[in-house]
């Protein structure tokens, strides 16, 4: 085994470690029976987040990235359910949700659109979002402190 494969599989290892952490979030939620004041907006952002970064995986052609966000997408979209099921507020996280489905769709769809003619341009641009709704994702528990 190269020492690529194994950082690959280490990577793979740690990112569904961190995946997992939700795990606990929603034991809580079923615990107390609600979110309590709990935001939605770090699934949101993590599936946003492995969303464009499988978008990337799959315009680079890249199977450990597309494979690791499978994972983390599924993980979250798990979580996220299980988020809507508990809290008072479903309308407003599904119009949330909507309007980043909408607009997400649109993104990946010009960089596809894009990646035919120009696919260095695409996959500059699409890695930037990438880099920086990875750092959105990792920011996001800090949306807990804003909630009144």
């Amino acid at each position: 085994m190269t020492a690529v494969q194994v950082l690959s599989w280490a990577s793979v290892g740690t990112n569904i470690v961190l995946y997992s952490t939700g795990i606990s979030r929603c034991r809580e939620f079923r615990d107390q029976g609600s979110t309590g004041n709990v935001s939605a907006f770090p699934f949101v952002a993590t599936i946003l987040n492995c969303v464009f970064w499988l978008a990337y995986g799959m315009l680079q052609n890249d199977a450990l990235i597309w494979e690791v966000n499978v994972v983390g997408l599924t993980m979250q979209t798990l979580y996220l359910f299980c988020y809507v099921y508990y809290t008072e507020n479903k309308m407003a996280v599904m119009r949330v949700l909507f309007i980043c489905g909408c607009t997400s769709s649109g993104i990946i769809y010009y960089a596809f659109f894009v990646s035919i003619s120009r696919p260095v341009l695409a996959a500059t641009w699409l890695g930037f979002l990438c880099n920086a709704l990875t750092i959105l994702m990792f920011a996001s528990p800090l949306s807990s402190f804003a909630q009144p």
